[in-house]
């Protein structure tokens, strides 16, 4: 009785999908973290988590690098990212990533670059706090022309296991 009902939910939900509204002035998430809807906010199992949750550096001990590219065709915009996390040398761990933004999206000419640096601390087996701060810094035009931007920021976070 119940499969119709799955069976017609599971056709809308991957016959339908959302358009992605994401624009030149978002900020890189992760390619693993936005396949999964935003989910390693909460776990903690790859780099993402430096840009998501800091925290999540030292939940699993682990030495990772990572790289990525992504060009948009319509849009003609280009997006490479690098990061690396160490959470085994020592109990503070640390991360580092840069994203670089270039291309013309509807003639907005982006070049923009993201830098982040975080420590995380685990406090018990399951618990960890973190720390980042982020530097965006570029150039964009718009209506009224040229603008330049130089922006810092950070973010604190906490993780549970269970």
């Amino acid at each position: 009785m119940k499969s119709p009902i799955y069976l017609s939910a599971f056709l809308v939900l991957t016959l339908c999908p959302l358009w992605a509204n994401a624009t030149v002035y978002d900020e890189f998430r992760g390619i693993r973290s936005g396949g999964m809807g935003g989910a390693h906010r909460g776990i903690g199992t790859s780099n993402d988590t430096l840009l998501l949750n800091p925290a999540g550096m030292a939940i699993l001990s682990r030495y990772s690098i990572e790289l990525d590219y992504a060009y948009n065709k319509k849009d003609d915009l280009s997006r490479a990212h690098f990061s690396a996390v160490d959470s085994k040398s020592s109990p503070v761990a640390a991360g580092l990533a840069y994203t670089y933004v270039k291309g013309d999206q509807k003639n907005v000419d982006p070049n923009m670059h993201f830098i982040y640096f975080g420590m995380a601390y685990r406090i018990a087996n399951s618990v960890a706090f973190g720390i980042s701060s982020k530097n965006f810094r570029g150039e964009f035009t718009d209506d009224t022309g040229l603008k330049e931007y130089d922006l810092y920021t950070g973010d604190v976070g906490v993780q549970f296991n269970l």
